[in-house]
């Protein structure tokens, strides 16, 4: 059975812990805006493109410059035309991933437990394993040392998705336990921070399916997507 939050806390619990358990649940809950480290954004029926790290630090410098560029992004989108938002959005989102693709890769020497193949069976297992109970899984690509993702989260009641956090919070709580098991070490796995998109429209959709499926090609590790072993797509968006 996979790593989920506690359904139900013991009677015999200090009631200090319940309290802190149930503040713990509760920032869990749907938000449509929620913040960390960065801007997150989560509305509902739509689906998001996540990109989560292993355990390294972004320089201040990056983090500095996604904040300022999302900042700038957010003003002038809201004063353009839709025929030029289309085209700004594309330009931002593009230019943000190359940001992060560029420092990513160069990071891959220090961190890489994702080459392991036992590591990456792993996340692939815990990314499957919610796959239409939480959330529509369409695509996800496992690199060396970050994972991109495109999900739709379900509804958990009548009109509210299942909480994004929530469904990030428990595939890496689970996998990062099972990782470390699996490596012989503790500590951190995952970088708290995840780098969530909310996919606007149809066009925007397969922009970003394009991006998570050709990452190993642009990295060189393979000359065509499918010939990476750790991409995933749904068949509900492959040619038939």
């Amino acid at each position: 059975m996979y790593l989920d939050h506690p359904g139900r806390v013991k009677q015999t619990l200090d009631t200090k812990i319940i309290i802190i358990f149930g503040a713990i649940m509760n920032n869990l809950n749907y938000k449509s805006f929620y913040k960390r480290n960065l801007p997150h954004y989560q509305l509902r029926d739509t689906y998001y493109f996540i990109t989560f790290t292993l355990a390294f630090s972004l320089s201040q410098n990056l983090i500095n410059k996604l904040k300022q560029e999302k900042e700038a992004y957010e003003l002038i989108y809201s004063k353009l035309s839709d025929t030029e938002k289309n085209e700004f959005k594309l330009s931002y989102h593009r230019k943000k991933y190359d940001y992060l693709e560029d420092y990513f890769h160069k990071a891959d020497q220090c961190v890489n437990y994702l080459k392991n193949s036992e590591i990456a069976d792993i996340v692939i297992k815990s990314l499957h394993y919610f796959d239409k109970v939480r959330y529509d899984l369409s695509a996800y690509c496992i690199m060396p040392n970050h994972v991109h993702l495109i999900i739709k989260p379900y509804k958990e009641n009548e009109d509210k998705p299942c909480p994004l956090q929530k469904i990030m919070h428990s595939i890496k709580s689970f996998t990062a336990n099972q990782s470390n098991k699996t490596l012989n070490k503790t500590g951190q796995f995952w970088n708290h921070e995840n780098y969530d998109h909310l996919i606007r429209d149809e066009n925007d959709f397969y922009n970003c399916l394009q991006y998570v499926i050709n990452n190993p090609v642009k990295a060189k590790l393979v000359n065509d997507w499918k010939e990476w072993k750790y991409t995933y797509v749904s068949e509900d968006f492959l040619e038939k």
